[in-house]
């Protein structure tokens, strides 16, 4: 009986739909397979027309060493993709060598290279509203001026909740009596504590 027929002979309408649909997606399986492709939104700016050409050649030798699986094709693809591989190395490493010598002086455009270098997305947020206090702003006049507010007063306010205590700086600080010696002129100073301990300072004058 042909595979087809098999419909007409159920009674039931959603049987027979379930059997035509199945066969149908079994005819399209066999003959128009789902594939997968992965697709690049921008071409890498290193990547020029000569090496567009060296990948297109590696990609034909590929095809072509897969129908045929034969071994000189296959040595032939090989050696155009390690072709390909040293090319596209050396292509991106002069492309950000170049860019980050030229923005060394500019610190955005030197981090923007390195998120690009590590292939990360760089997402921009805008600030709608800020809540200082018990207050809500919204325009971007009142939230720069909550800013600045806040970075002006964070080291107060921190301060303020530093406890105090009654250790002196002095405490803090070890006798020695070792010396460190360093090529280029020096001099030594001794002074005492205030506990009396001698403290020994050596100062370096390193001949530059």
């Amino acid at each position: 009986m042909n595979e087809w027929n098999r419909v007409s002979v159920l009674n039931n309408p959603n049987e027979m739909w379930n059997s035509w649909k199945h066969l149908l997606m079994s005819v399209i399986d066999k003959h128009a397979p789902l594939k997968t492709k992965r697709i690049r939104n921008n071409r890498s700016p290193w990547i020029t027309n000569e090496l567009l050409r060296e990948i297109y050649k590696r990609d034909f030798l590929k095809k072509k060493a897969t129908s045929t699986n034969d071994p000189l094709v296959w040595k032939e693809f090989k050696d155009a993709r390690n072709k390909v591989n040293n090319s596209i190395k050396k292509a991106k490493r002069k492309y950000f060598s170049e860019k980050l010598d030229a923005s060394k002086c500019d610190p955005r455009k030197t981090w923007r290279l390195i998120n690009e270098l590590q292939s990360r997305q760089c997402k921009s947020s805008k600030v709608s509203q800020i809540k200082s206090g018990h207050q809500v702003f919204t325009s971007p006049e009142d939230i720069a001026e909550a800013f600045n507010n806040h970075f002006t007063s964070i080291g107060q306010t921190l301060a303020r909740e530093i406890r105090a205590v009654d250790i002196g700086p002095n405490y803090y600080v070890r006798p020695s009596d070792r010396v460190f010696f360093s090529k280029g002129s020096m001099s030594k100073k001794s002074s005492v504590s205030m506990e009396g301990r001698p403290l020994v300072l050596t100062i370096f004058h390193a001949n530059y």
